[in-house]
């Protein structure tokens, strides 16, 4: 479902378990009483980014949400996605996982991936898919 899909890409992009735990962090939840099952995680965390304003984030946490919003609108008939240094403000580890997601979800659907990045290792990945540098 819907609800599954926006979850399942947050979660490649180490956001779920970020703001649930800002959450709980928030409202001082010990988790002793509080239920962390999945599910429960989940609907808190829709909750959350339903009612949040973009103060309420880190610059690479508005990154990587605005980079959900495009991994979740897979029906777009585009045929270019292009990024201006979208790893900016994101740790190094996250933005590989950040550039192969990226490098994934344009190959999978046959567009053209387009970004700057002065990132070295992102750009062996970007070489990895076939791109010029």
């Amino acid at each position: 479902d819907e609800k599954n899909r926006l979850l399942s890409v947050l979660d490649s992009l180490e956001l779920k378990q970020q703001i649930y735990d800002k959450i709980s962090n928030a409202k001082n939840i010990d988790g002793s009483n509080q239920s962390t099952d999945d599910a429960h995680v989940g609907e808190a965390v829709l909750d959350y980014l339903a009612k949040a304003v973009n103060q309420e984030f880190s610059l690479g946490q508005e990154r990587r949400l605005a980079l959900t919003k495009v991994f979740y609108r897979d029906l777009d008939p585009a045929s270019v996605l292009l990024f201006d240094e979208p790893a900016n403000n994101v740790e190094d580890e996250l933005a590989l996982k950040e550039f192969e997601l990226m490098a994934e979800y344009a190959k999978k659907r046959d567009m053209i991936l387009i970004f700057t990045t002065h990132n070295k290792a992102a750009q062996k990945i970007a070489m990895q898919y076939g791109a010029v540098a």
